[in-house]
């Protein structure tokens, strides 16, 4: 064959260009090519960055009834509460004062009464009373002797009442100081503002061995101190 006719020598192919590497978190360096296992790691990293933590899983179960419930329960605590019903203060009031005169036979004096009720039925207080005896030798007889005083009825007008108690009492003429025990029963009525109390005491001194060696017993020889006193006072509350 001829020269001219002869085929054109081929020519060679142009190098191909090498595929750019996949994007990755910016540990590989541009224009490198990753392994298959480097690829995987880089993935597992960009899973755990961007999914989101999910919460700490609890044993309760809450369900719509549950929170209704709730709801429910708290708005009824938060309502105010409704009033009570109350019932009218006593009627002879907290504190309680009456003074009154005490006669008797050869005896004439003056008490006076304070009681602090503690609650409505029950009071503390005391009772001062100085008597003067004229049968024979005057003697002035002073007490005082705190008492325990029980209301009955304290929201009645009327009402039994029950006092006790233990003091002292100093007498004249040489006769000295005594220790007192008092008991007495009788019955309080209220009028609007103003208060009367009307009973007895029955009282004692100790120790009675020695009262009656200096004092003639006028009432009764064993004990001598025994002695009743009547009592009425009027007063008010406050």
């Amino acid at each position: 064959m001829p020269p001219s006719e002869a085929e054109p020598p081929l020519e060679a192919a142009p190098p191909t260009e090498a595929a750019p590497p996949p994007e990755s978190g910016g540990d590989a360096v541009p224009g490198t090519i990753l392994t298959r296992e480097e690829m995987e790691a880089e993935d597992d990293l960009f899973a755990e960055t961007e999914t989101e933590p999910e919460p700490p899983a609890t044993d309760e179960v809450h369900s719509f009834e549950d929170f209704s419930e709730d709801a429910t329960a708290e708005s009824f605590q938060l309502q105010p509460p409704g009033p009570r019903p109350s019932r009218p203060p006593p009627v002879f009031g907290p504190n309680w004062l009456t003074f009154g005169p005490i006669l008797g036979r050869g005896a004439i004096g003056l008490g006076v009464s304070y009681v602090r009720f503690v609650i409505p039925h029950l009071g503390v207080g005391a009772d001062i009373e100085d008597v003067v005896y004229f049968g024979g030798d005057v003697i002035n007889f002073f007490h005082l002797t705190p008492k325990v005083t029980l209301m009955m009825l304290p929201y009645r007008r009327f009402s039994p009442l029950v006092q006790t108690g233990i003091g002292f009492a100093a007498l004249s003429a040489g006769v000295g100081v005594y220790a007192r025990w008092m008991a007495g029963l009788g019955f309080a009525m209220a009028f609007n503002r103003f208060s009367m109390r009307i009973g007895a005491d029955v009282w004692g001194l100790m120790p009675d061995s020695t009262f009656a060696q200096r004092v003639t017993c006028p009432l009764v020889s064993t004990p001598c101190s025994l002695g009743i006193s009547p009592w009425i006072a009027v007063g008010r509350g406050f």
